[in-house]
């Protein structure tokens, strides 16, 4: 046999009253006479939209000191065809003066060079830093 208790606001009104003491009372007034806000002073309402044209004169003045902030990294992508490549006769992918090329640029100029190939055999290069940087990979 099992049993279920149903608790209603009643009976834990009477089951908390019965756990707290004097010491529940604060200032001679018991907690569940507490003073409690009401829906409006607890969630104030936002301040109202002026009419369409309009513009709020505290707020311009905030809103047009934001500069927008510009990216310190940027990313180009080349797309080199097969009959531009220069190495085209690589039997492994990453092996060979392809790949030191692009360490040696890497070196001299602090950029990120990703190489990747294309079924078609073009190759893409992805170039990622800041824009001097991706400038001087460029020229190289």
């Amino acid at each position: 046999m099992s049993s279920v208790a149903v608790l209603t606001p009643e009976s834990f009104a009477e089951h908390r009253s019965g756990l707290r003491g004097e010491e529940s009372r604060v200032g001679g007034v018991p907690e569940d006479e507490a003073y409690i806000p009401t829906y409006l002073e607890a969630f104030p309402p936002l301040p109202e939209k002026g009419a369409p044209g309009e513009k709020s004169s505290e707020f311009i003045g905030v809103w047009n000191k934001i500069r927008p902030i510009k990216s310190s990294v940027i990313t180009q992508v080349f797309h080199v065809p097969l009959e531009e490549r220069r190495y085209k006769d690589n039997s492994q992918f990453g092996e060979g003066d392809e790949a030191k090329v692009c360490v040696d640029i890497m070196q001299k100029t602090g950029a990120h060079i990703e190489l990747s190939l294309a079924k078609d055999q073009g190759l893409s290069i992805m170039v990622t830093g800041k824009l001097d940087s991706v400038m001087k990979a460029q020229k190289e």
